[in-house]
């Protein structure tokens, strides 16, 4: 390890330090599960019609 006075020397890029982090918690049975997302609908209406409505075109076989 280098002496502290080359502190610039320890600099490992953040997406190496993060794989390797990950690779010792899963080598010690550690899982990181992922972050749980909310969604709140304040209407099911207007995403029922657009889920019917790109239904209905993608049946159209001339709609391509």
């Amino acid at each position: 390890m280098p002496p502290i006075a080359e502190i610039s020397a320890w600099r490992v890029p953040g997406s190496e330090l993060a794989f390797e982090v990950y690779r010792e918690l899963a080598k010690a049975g550690i899982g990181i599960p992922f972050p749980q997302r909310d969604i709140a609908l304040r209407s099911i209406e207007d995403i029922a019609k657009a889920v019917a409505d790109g239904r209905s075109r993608n049946a159209d076989p001339g709609n391509e």
